[in-house]
């Protein structure tokens, strides 16, 4: 039995928002959406064309205020081969959670307050 990583799921407030943040701060795209942007749920599934494992973006018409994104360090990566310039434009964004000495790393938080490390490819 072999088993292989698909997507995994972030609960958002604001779709379009969201969807402009993932394309502007780590330059992934839709691969596909389902559901209505109208309600009562949407899904936008984000990633790089050329690699598997997807980030599900689910919007519920129905929910209402901030998500709990609880207190613990949960977050997902994503690897660069320019660091430098990722934390320039994470920076200007405003996006920064924690910036890590050695400049290898650094975590930034989308939206809804979910944490994304953004590491140096080796």
């Amino acid at each position: 039995m072999a088993f292989e990583m698909d997507h995994f799921n972030y609960h958002v407030t604001d779709m379009k928002r969201s969807v402009e943040f993932y394309e502007k701060a780590l330059g992934m795209k839709v691969i596909r959406e389902m559901g209505s942007p109208e309600g009562p749920v949407h899904f936008s599934m984000m990633g790089y064309e050329d690699q598997r494992v997807l980030l599900e973006l689910m919007w519920e018409a129905s929910h209402t205020g901030a998500y709990d994104t609880g207190d613990r360090s949960y977050h997902f990566c994503v690897l660069t081969d320019d660091i430098e310039n990722a934390l320039m434009l994470h920076r200007s964004m405003g996006c920064i959670h924690e910036e890590r000495p050695g400049g290898n790393c650094h975590f930034i938080k989308d939206p809804d307050g979910y944490l994304i490390e953004i590491m140096k490819k080796r």
